[in-house]
């Protein structure tokens, strides 16, 4: 009797035995399967559900299995829990969950149960790896060789003489900068640091300009090569600076060589770059410009250029898939005294006329608005910011302090004993509104940049200015009107012919600064949609 019970356990305990490892075989496909499916999913999210399903048939579990699909976004970040990685919904979904509901046969606990079959599930969560590189403040479609020689005179604090095409070349002249920053560390003498260790290392201008050309004559650029090496020649007395105020690499900031194929690039204009790098190390600073040879027939044509720091954590190009990261230009302000000899003024007693100019913008701002790796589509938000173009006087010594509002005077385009001619004018543009450019996949390997603008940007010129000043004009109380209206018209012309050439340069100007009145300029650098993976 003992020996038939111990017998009848043992062989219940053998059937449980069986059922246990078949519920648990079946399991562990079910989880492979919805594993499968998942990936499946992440990468056709246009058609997630379909994948999914079929996934699901391919593997032999059919119609008795049902398939529940999720999709989201996912954050791989240690510190955010688990089960809070996984964000259903959002605009742009990159990742899918996917559970599989079953059932597992039983074969002897049917006898028990009263049912051949226990209900399964299981999970699979996948998400594809989507980063953008973008950077802003990029224009340099229409180079003038005065102006661009004036600005970077000013910013090296060396004389610098290159012609039109060397800038051409330069700025036609792109460089990745997953092959930048080794050859910065080899400059450095840094040996198996990361990408993150190098930018964050204080390196000189001329260093970091060096690195430029060593990579532009790797490349087999050797003319461009050689205008960086110029550069890098005059600069220096500019301050050393951290490449990281400039550059935030994202997730390849942890590797210390490039990896990833061809797709792993980052590509920028070496003019963009080693403009930035210059404009990075002045920051907080004021510039002296002598742009005589921009404005042609002058007497006088000098510029103070003053250039505010960002905000930090706000690089001027950024690797991320990061909707917070926010891109900024600096706060930038210009000041530009001219002198020339009046028109048509014989017998009115003044042999000079002076146009002040201040030109103020506030940060423009840029940050990830949408990836879509389906469409090879990037969207990029841009605020062009407030900006102001003024005719009057300041307090010079004050242009670098961004604390404070700058008083502005009436501008005394005559001063002369016995007469003054004074007059003033002022416009603001731009806002803080958010526009949205998109960039194809063309775009960004056609290094195409686009422009976000305000509605106002028709008031930005310096001859619509010019033509809303209304002049005023004293004699010391001598009114001999036919002697005014001569003067006033002498004024009105002389200023007038200087309205298109002066126009020509602030616009030289701002193009390389990578700033505009009421107009932010914004590149996609690159764009990389890497496989569905598994994650937790």
């Amino acid at each position: 009797m003992i020996v038939a019970l111990g017998a009848a356990m043992l062989l219940a305990s053998a059937a449980v035995g069986i059922d246990l490892g078949s519920i648990y075989l079946e399991s562990r496909k079910l989880q492979g399967v919805a594993d499968l499916a998942a990936l499946a999913a992440a990468n056709d999210i246009g058609r997630a559900q379909t994948a999914a399903e079929a996934t699901v048939a391919a593997n032999g579990l059919g119609g008795a299995t049902r398939v529940e699909l999720e999709l989201g976004t996912y954050t791989p970040d240690a510190a955010i829990p688990a089960a809070q990685r996984f964000k259903v919904g959002g605009a742009s979904p990159s990742a899918a969950r996917v559970r599989l509901h079953s059932q597992a046969r039983l074969a002897f606990g049917a006898f028990v149960m009263g049912k051949p079959t226990v209900a399964i599930s299981r999970v699979g969560a996948t998400a594809q790896t989507q980063l953008a590189s973008f950077s802003i403040g990029s224009r340099l479609a229409s180079l003038n060789g005065g102006v661009a020689n004036a600005l970077l005179t000013g910013l090296t604090g060396s004389q610098v003489n290159l012609s039109v095409m060397d800038y051409q070349a330069l700025a036609a002249a792109d460089v990745d900068l997953l092959r930048y920053v080794p050859a910065l560390a080899t400059r450095l003498n840094l040996k198996a640091a990361t990408f993150d260790q190098v930018l964050d290392t204080e390196v000189s201008a001329p260093m970091a300009l060096n690195a430029l050309a060593d990579v532009l004559t790797a490349q087999g650029a050797t003319r461009e090569a050689g205008s960086i090496k110029v550069l890098a020649n005059a600069s220096a007395s500019v301050p050393n600076l951290k490449m990281s105020h400039l550059l935030d690499l994202g997730v390849y900031g942890d590797q210390d060589r490039a990896a990833g194929g061809s797709r792993a690039t980052i590509s920028l204009s070496s003019l963009d770059l080693a403009r930035a790098l210059l404009l990075t190390g002045q920051e907080g600073r004021q510039v002296a410009l002598d742009l005589s040879a921009g404005v042609p027939g002058l007497l006088k044509a000098d510029a103070t250029l003053a250039i505010g720091e960002r905000p930090n954590n706000s690089p001027w190009l950024s690797v991320t898939a990061d909707k917070g990261v926010i891109l900024r230009t600096a706060q930038t302000r210009l000041f530009i005294e001219l002198d020339t000899s009046p028109v048509g003024a014989a017998g009115l007693g003044f042999a000079q006329v002076r146009l002040p100019v201040l030109l103020q913008l506030a940060e423009g701002r840029a940050r990830l608005d949408s990836i879509n790796c389906a469409t090879g589509q990037v969207g990029i938000a841009a605020s062009p910011g407030i900006g102001r173009l003024v005719i009057g006087e300041i307090e010079k010594g004050r242009l670098g302090n961004f604390k404070s509002e700058l008083t502005v005077s009436p501008a005394r385009f005559v001063a002369v004993p016995l007469l003054s001619v004074t007059g003033q004018a002022d416009t603001r543009v731009g806002g803080d509104a958010w526009r949205t450019l998109t960039f194809s996949q063309g775009d960004i390997d056609g290094r195409v940049i686009r422009t976000a603008s305000t509605r106002d940007t028709a008031q930005t010129s310096l001859s619509s200015l010019l033509g809303n000043t209304e002049l005023t004009v004293n004699l010391l109380g001598i009114g001999l009107t036919p002697l005014k209206s001569g003067i006033v018209s002498s004024v009105n012309q002389t200023l007038g012919s200087l309205a298109g050439p002066l126009d020509g340069t602030l616009n030289g100007l701002t193009d390389l600064l990578g700033v505009g009145l009421g107009e932010l300029d914004v590149r996609v650098n690159g764009l990389r949609c890497r496989d569905a993976a598994l994650v937790a």
